[in-house]
């Protein structure tokens, strides 16, 4: 028999391997002896009671060996699940979306959130990644209403417009004509000075 590492998992006194996945048949999962880790025998009278070929280890499980290779097997695949990226959808900031698009000046992200007040809201985050500076919206899905936070920057210095279309409703955040038309000059200018 060629020789491979595998993991063995201690749990209710004796070693749980993890065997493989059969065709018809699932995942195998083999209940061994934590003193010489050969496979225990299982009593074919007394599904609960083991014993190991080799040595004089003896165990009575709670449940029948069947059952707790089932929990065993949940337990094996909870290792593969260890370091994953958990997203709680039914707390505060669920991750909706990742960002699309990359773009050398700018990041975006989007959350649903619940408020101080407990109100459902999708919260979008936007900023440029040459400053820490970033604007906060949030979308009031029940009341139908766009707002910003007041502590960050005013979502007109980072964006252009901001369109929140509801099912009753529609909101806009936009600069003003004359606004936009300074804002464009001023970075004219800057791009002239870096020339």
């Amino acid at each position: 028999m060629e020789k491979s590492i595998s993991k063995l998992y201690k749990w209710a006194g004796v070693l749980w391997s993890y065997e493989g996945f059969v065709k018809g048949f699932g995942s195998i999962v083999k209940c061994r002896c934590p003193k010489d880790r050969c496979e225990l025998n299982i009593n074919p009278k007394y599904k609960t009671l083991l014993s190991c070929p080799k040595c004089d280890f003896h165990i009575e499980l709670d449940k029948s060996s069947y059952d707790m290779e089932e929990d065993a097997l949940k337990i094996i695949v909870s290792d593969y699940w260890k370091d994953s990226e958990v997203v709680n959808i039914d707390g505060e900031m669920v991750k909706v979306g990742k960002e699309v698009v990359e773009d050398p000046d700018y990041w975006v992200k989007a959350y649903i959130s619940k408020s101080i007040k407990g109100v459902k809201q999708l919260m979008v985050l936007v900023g440029s990644k040459n400053e820490t500076d970033k604007t906060q919206l949030f979308l009031d899905i029940d009341n139908e209403k766009l707002s910003f936070d007041q502590k960050d920057k005013h979502p007109k210095e980072i964006l252009a417009k901001v369109i929140a279309e509801f099912k009753e409703s529609k909101s806009e955040i936009e600069l003003k004509e004359e606004k936009k038309g300074q804002k464009n000059m001023a970075k004219l200018g800057k791009n002239l000075e870096k020339h």
